[in-house]
C-alpha cells in the first residue's frame, strides 16, 4: 500500500510589513525585537520631552475664507466657504505613532521566534540525540536512485529512492526530515548547517512515499534557485566526494 506523507513547513511572517522577508532564525528575530523596542523607547522619550513644550495641534485647519468670499455668479457673491480639514498631527503624535508601530513589529518578531521554536520542539520530540547531527541522506549506501523533479522543463527538486532498510518507516523518515528542516529554520537556514542535505533548503516541501521496494522522498520548492539547490545536493548523494552547488545565493 502506498501512503503519502507530506510536510509543508512555512516560516513566513504575516504580521507587519516592516518585518524583513529574508529568512531569520530565532536569535535574529529576538535581536530585531530588542532593537525595535529600543528605538520605540527613544521615540517615546522624545515625544514626552516635546509634549512638555509644544502647543497642541489645532483640531481643524480652515482654508482662506476671504478668498472664498470673492467667488461670484452673475455679479452676486456666493456663500462658498473653504473646507476645514483636520490639522496635521504634531511631532509628538507622529513619534508616538511610530513608537507604536515599532512595538507591534517587536511583538511580531517575538511571535515568529516562538513559532520557530514550537515547530522545532514538536517535530524533534522523541528523536534520539544521535539523529540530530546527521540526516538519513548521510547513509549514501542505502540510496539507490536520484532523479530530478520537473515542472514542465524546469527543475524544481529531486526524487530520492532508498533501498530496503530494516525498520525504516515512512513515519520515522517524515519526522526526522521535518525535525532537521525545523532546526535549519530556527537557525535562519545557516548555509553551513548540514550543507549537503537536500531537505534543509529554505522553502523545501517534502513528501514521503511508502513504496514496497523502499521509501521514496520527494523534495520540491517553488523558488527556482531552491529547486536547483535541492537537486544538486540530492545528485551529489550518489557521489559523496562531489561538492553540490548552492543555487540560492
Amino acid at each position: 500500500m502506498r501512503t503519502l506523507l507530506t510536510i509543508a513547513l512555512a516560516a513566513g511572517c504575516s504580521s507587519s510589513t516592516s518585518v524583513p522577508t529574508r529568512q531569520l532564525g530565532v536569535q535574529d528575530h529576538l535581536s530585531e525585537a530588542e532593537q525595535h523596542d529600543a528605538d520605540a523607547d527613544a521615540l517615546e522619550q522624545r515625544a514626552q520631552a516635546e509634549a512638555a513644550v509644544a502647543a497642541p495641534a489645532p483640531a481643524y485647519v480652515c482654508g482662506d475664507q476671504p478668498l472664498a468670499d470673492q467667488v461670484t455668479s452673475g455679479g452676486e457673491r456666493l456663500g462658498i466657504r473653504a473646507p476645514c480639514w483636520r490639522g496635521e498631527s504634531n511631532a509628538v503624535d507622529r513619534d508616538r505613532a511610530a513608537a507604536a508601530r515599532l512595538r507591534a513589529d517587536a511583538r511580531a518578531h517575538r511571535a515568529q521566534a516562538r513559532a520557530l521554536l514550537t515547530t522545532k520542539q514538536a517535530w524533534c520530540a522523541g528523536l534520539p540525540a544521535a539523529e540530530l547531527d546527521h540526516t538519513p541522506f548521510d547513509h549514501h549506501e542505502d540510496i539507490v536512485a536520484v532523479t530530478a523533479e520537473l515542472d514542465s522543463d524546469r527543475v524544481v527538486g529531486a526524487r530520492i529512492r532508498f533501498g530496503p532498510v530494516p525498520h525504516l518507516t515512512a513515519d520515522w523518515m517524515r519526522q526526522t526530515l521535518a525535525c532537521h528542516h525545523a532546526l535549519a529554520a530556527a537557525s535562519g537556514f545557516e548555509p553551513t548547517y548540514l550543507a549537503s542535505c537536500p531537505a534543509v533548503v529554505a522553502g523545501a516541501e517534502m513528501t514521503v512515499i511508502d513504496d514496497p521496494s523502499g521509501l521514496i522522498v520527494v523534495i520540491r520548492a517553488s523558488d527556482p534557485g531552491a529547486g536547483l539547490t535541492i537537486y544538486a545536493r540530492a545528485e551529489a548523494l550518489l557521489d559523496p566526494q562531489a561538492d553540490p552547488v548552492d543555487h540560492q545565493h
